[in-house]
Parts: C-alpha cells; sequence; structure tokens
C-alpha cells in the first residue's frame, strides 16, 4: 500500500488505533519513492503532531 502525507497524519489517534500501525503506516511512506517530507512536516505542524511525526521519522531515516 502507498501512503500518502495526509494519510499518515490521518492515523494522528495512536491510542484508538494502536502505535503498530501508525509505525507501519510512517515506515511504508519512509520507504516510499514519492515521499516529499516538506509537505508532510506541513500537514504534521497544523494537525500538532509536528513533534511526535519527526521524532519518529529521525528513527526511521
Amino acid at each position: 500500500m502507498i501512503w500518502s502525507e495526509r494519510s499518515v497524519i490521518i492515523v494522528r489517534s495512536r491510542s484508538k488505533i494502536g502505535t503498530e500501525t501508525f509505525l507501519t503506516a510512517l515506515k511504508a511512506y519512509a520507504a516510499g519513492p514519492k515521499k516529499n517530507l516538506n509537505l508532510l512536516d506541513s500537514y504534521a505542524k497544523q494537525m500538532r503532531l509536528a513533534g511526535v511525526v519527526r521524532k519518529y521519522l529521525e528513527v526511521l531515516l
């Protein structure tokens, strides 16, 4: 499955869906050839998730 920036940010309620699902989505996004980290950061800031997304991406990238 190909994840877009918006899809990753929509998976923001980690407590409801589980952290593993969030991490799976983030890993798939990070491994994808068409990732746009600037756009992901922009969406994360709008949803107030920039710190969380950045923390996980630092480990993955």
